[in-house]
């Protein structure tokens, strides 16, 4: 994904993937990469809206999982159609 700033030209890249890793398990991850002038000046404002983002990084795990009695009573629907 990308956004730009077309006043400043500044721009946040995000980069990201997902990976299914079992039929219980999902592990995905990315980055934002904010791109312009990021140099302050004391005057005040900002010198651009995504240059001084800086970069963030995330990794995310998600597991899912059914109880037993959701498991039993799926059971029971599908025999009894």
């Amino acid at each position: 994904m990308g956004l730009w700033n077309l006043s400043d030209r500044s721009t946040l890249v995000s980069p990201s993937f997902s990976h299914s890793a079992s039929d219980e398990a999902t592990l995905a991850g990315g980055a934002f990469f904010g791109l312009g002038d990021d140099e302050i000046d004391l005057s005040g404002g900002l010198p651009s809206e995504y240059g001084v983002a800086g970069t963030t990084v995330y990794l995310s795990v998600s597991i899912f999982s059914l109880s037993a009695s959701s498991i039993r009573r799926a059971r029971s629907e599908a025999f009894n159609l």
